[in-house]
């Protein structure tokens, strides 16, 4: 079994689940798993440091039921320094997602980067280490896991690179739907234009109060 810890440290003794020793509170939970490719069978690591590189499209967000992300090009580079009872995992992100304009319904491709750290304990209990980074998330490997998927925090990560309003205003090429943009228009002016005059006298009296 696979799991997730959020907080800090945690000593766990995998042959004895009876037998565990909390350090700071901390929540656990099952990580998910995902598509085969994103897989790393760690135990053929050797201590030192590996690379894996990998290439996003559509299909890897479909394969988590994700139907707003209509093109994907993404450059994954997954870097993994293996010590004894620790594993670092380093991913760096970057690329285009093609998502729908927020304002004209548009499909519009944003640049994305991210980064992200996770920090894998190797079974036996650890007090401390020197290698685990700050901000990084930390993961128990039972004795009897011998392989990790990634997959699941490459996907997190790179949509979390979106912003949160998703236009086309710091592109440099703007491919905005014109007519769609007119009839947003018209529509804001026609709103303007119904708004009752009853409401304005409203709030007219409303500021003379205050003063």
């Amino acid at each position: 079994m696979l799991f997730e810890v959020e907080g800090l440290w945690l000593t766990y003794n995998t042959c004895n689940l009876d037998e565990k020793r909390l350090i700071l509170p901390f929540v656990l939970k099952q990580v998910p798993s995902g598509p085969v490719e994103f897989e790393i069978e760690f135990v053929k690591l050797k201590d030192g440091r590996h690379s894996f590189n990998y290439h996003l499209e559509k299909a890897f967000f479909e394969a988590f039921g994700n139907e707003d992300v209509l093109r994907a090009a993404v450059a994954v580079e997954a870097n993994i320094e293996k010590f004894p009872a620790l594993m670092n995992i380093s991913l760096q992100m970057h690329g285009t997602l093609g998502v729908v304009c927020d304002r004209c319904l548009e499909t519009i491709d944003l640049p994305v980067k991210a980064a992200y750290t996770v920090v894998c304990k190797l079974g036996a209990e650890t007090e401390t280490s020197d290698e685990m980074e700050e901000d990084s998330e930390l993961v128990i490997l039972s004795a009897h896991d011998f392989k990790i998927n990634i997959s699941h925090w490459i996907y997190e990560s790179v949509l979390l690179a979106l912003p949160m309003l998703k236009n086309c205003d710091n592109l440099t090429i703007k491919p905005c739907n014109k007519e769609m943009l007119k009839r947003l228009n018209e529509l804001s002016d026609e709103g303007e234009e119904s708004t009752d005059p009853r409401w304005e006298k409203l709030k007219e009296l409303f500021k003379k109060d205050k003063k």
